[in-house]
Order: C-alpha cells, then sequence, then structure tokens
C-alpha cells in the first residue's frame, strides 16, 4: 500500500507534526493492522537492517510529555516498500523463530552492482535475491543489477567477506562492497567459495 493510499483511507487520523511530517506509528496501523509492540518492532529492525538513520521524534497535542517518531513522505513511502522485506506475519508461534534461523542455511550468496559503477560489486546474502536488489535501489537514482547468484551458499557470506577484505571498498560505510570489477566479479567470488567453503560449511 502506498501513503497515498494510506492518507486517502486514514485522513485525519494520521497525526502531522507543524513542520509537515507525518506520524510513523500511525502509518504502519494501516499497512500492518498489527499491534502497537509488533509495528514499533519492525520498524527497527527495518531501520537496522537497511540502515536507515533514526526519526526525529515530536510530542502531538493531548499526548503530554510522549513523543513519537514522524518522518517526510518520501520517507514513509520508502518505508513502505521494505516492511514486507522484513515483517513477521501475525499470528506466527514464536517458536517458529529459531526455525527460520536455522533456515537461513538455504540464502543465496549474491553480487550486485548499481547502474552507476562498474568497479564495485556489493557481495550479500538473502533467501530471496530479487526483493533484495529491490530494497536497495528503492528511493534511488540508480537502478542494482544482479551479477551472479550463488544457491545456498548465503552461509559463507561472513567467510568470504574475510577472504576478499584486502578489496574491501573505502568509499563509503557499507561494508559488504567491494572493490571488484563487475566483469570480474563472478569469478572472483566463486574463487573464494572455492577457498573458504570446504572448512567452513555450516
Amino acid at each position: 500500500m502506498k501513503f497515498e493510499e494510506i492518507l486517502d483511507l486514514a485522513g485525519d487520523k494520521i497525526r502531522v507534526s507543524p513542520d509537515g511530517r507525518y506520524s510513523i506509528d500511525d502509518v504502519m496501523k494501516y499497512a500492518m493492522n498489527a499491534s502497537h509492540g509488533h509495528r514499533c518492532n519492525t520498524h527497527r529492525r527495518v531501520r537496522e537492517q537497511f540502515s536507515l538513520p533514526v526519526p526525529d521524534r515530536v510530542s502531538f497535542p493531548g499526548q503530554g510529555s510522549h513523543s513519537v517518531p514522524v518522518a517526510t513522505a518520501d520517507e514513509i513511502d520508502r518505508l513502505l516498500v521494505l516492511l514486507p522485506t522484513i515483517a513477521r506475519p501475525i499470528g506466527r508461534p514464536r517458536t517458529r523463530r529459531l526455525t527460520n534461523r536455522r533456515n537461513t542455511l538455504g540464502d543465496s550468496l549474491y553480487v550486485m552492482r548499481t547502474s552507476f559503477d562498474a568497479e564495485h560489486v556489493k557481495i550479500g546474502r538473502s533467501g530471496d535475491v530479487l526483493a533484495r536488489a529491490a530494497a536497495l535501489e528503492s528511493g534511488q537514482n540508480f537502478f542494482v543489477e544482479v551479477l551472479v547468484v550463488f544457491p545456498g551458499k548465503g552461509h559463507l557470506e561472513t567467510s568470504v567477506h574475510a577472504h576478499l577484505d584486502g578489496r574491501r571498498s573505502h568509499l563509503g560505510a557499507g561494508r559488504e562492497w567491494f572493490a571488484i570489477p563487475a566483469a570480474e566479479a563472478a569469478g572472483i567470488v566463486a574463487g573464494a567459495l572455492q577457498q573458504v567453503g570446504p572448512t567452513n560449511r555450516g
């Protein structure tokens, strides 16, 4: 659901600060139909996974000293795109969480690049590589291209990163970016997997 659609549906139930920013929790009520605690936890996990900044907080009339996180319409649109990649269905038994963690052994190892840079690649893991690429390019002015996917090799991500540590990119804060030309990335990562796979599986 897009933010415009939520505004049409909710009307004045979405609180707006004097400077035009919207209550994130009010929006998530309509986007998730979940408890307050689940909404807060999901918002935190989205921020952590996608390195989103901690939002400002505003006290609305009638709230006393209680303040709520707020964001611009553009920031909320980006959040709404990312929510499906992290939100856990309501009512799923808590005992399933450990099972899901073990199932990450089936994650794929991927290599991606941005449309504007052929000299650096991102090496990461995901259970849904195309969704991960879509999340990375959401709200940006570039596209993300998936160069190669190694099914079932996601559990070797840390070992591959360590093997290629000398080639990490220093252009930003991200730790999954490497100074490896896109044209060579598939062969280099395949070679790294051969080196780390036999002794680091599991």
